[in-house]
């Protein structure tokens, strides 16, 4: 597909029933197709990973949603959660 909100969908369904790899591909390609859709995508990825155990991918995913074009409310998210999962500086 190339609606990049069918690209979305695809991706929150692959990743629901376990497909991860290619729940990320499908949010990747969302974000390559329209990069009004980047923030979202990137931001959906790193939920992927998190929920994969995989905190380096996730913070990855999370530093180029929060910078990313499109949803505001995505960037905003991405940068709180990544806060979060940083540690603290002593």
């Amino acid at each position: 597909p190339e609606d990049p909100d069918v690209l979305l969908q695809l991706g929150v369904l692959d990743a629901k029933r376990g497909r991860f790899d290619r729940a990320i591909r499908y949010f990747e390609d969302a974000a390559i197709v329209d990069p009004s859709f980047a923030a979202i995508a990137w931001y959906e990825a790193a939920g992927v990973a998190l929920d994969r155990g995989d905190l380096e991918a996730a913070t990855a995913y999370l530093e180029r949603a929060s910078v990313a074009s499109g949803s505001v409310a995505a960037r905003e998210r991405a940068a709180e959660l990544l806060a979060a999962l940083r540690p603290a500086p002593p």
